[in-house]
C-alpha cells in the first residue's frame, strides 16, 4: 500500500489529460491563446536542447514528472533558468504563474484542496 502522499500523487497522475495543452488552451481567451502556446512550446524546446534530463519530455510527461517528484519545485529550477535566458534580463519574473499553470494544465483548480 502506498503512503498517503503517494496515493494522492497517483490519483493526480491518473487525472492528467491526454492533451493537457488543448485543455489549457480551451480555458484561455482567444487573444492570449496563440502567444501562450508559443511560450509553452518554446520552453519545452529549450528543455530538449539544454537539459539532459528533459530531452524526451512533452507537456503531459512534464506534468507527470512534476506530480511524481519528491521535490515540489522540480520544474521551477529549469523554468527560472529558461526565463533568465529570455531577451530582457532586467524583467522581473513572477514565477507564481508557473505554480498556477501546472494544476490548470491538469484541469484542477489551483484553489482546490
Amino acid at each position: 500500500m502506498l503512503p498517503r502522499r503517494g496515493r494522492q500523487r497517483a490519483v493526480l497522475v491518473s487525472r492528467v489529460r491526454e492533451d493537457p495543452v488543448g485543455f489549457w488552451e480551451s480555458r484561455m481567451g482567444v487573444t492570449t491563446r496563440r502567444s501562450s502556446k508559443y511560450d509553452l512550446l518554446h520552453f519545452i524546446s529549450w528543455l530538449h536542447k539544454t537539459q539532459a534530463d528533459y530531452r524526451d519530455v512533452d507537456p503531459r510527461r512534464l506534468l507527470i514528472r512534476q506530480l511524481e517528484a519528491e521535490d515540489e519545485y522540480e520544474i521551477l529550477t529549469p523554468l527560472q533558468d529558461y526565463l533568465a535566458t529570455r531577451n530582457n534580463p532586467f524583467q522581473i519574473v513572477d514565477t507564481s504563474a508557473a505554480l498556477w499553470t501546472v494544476p490548470c494544465l491538469q484541469g484542477i483548480s489551483p484553489d482546490s484542496p
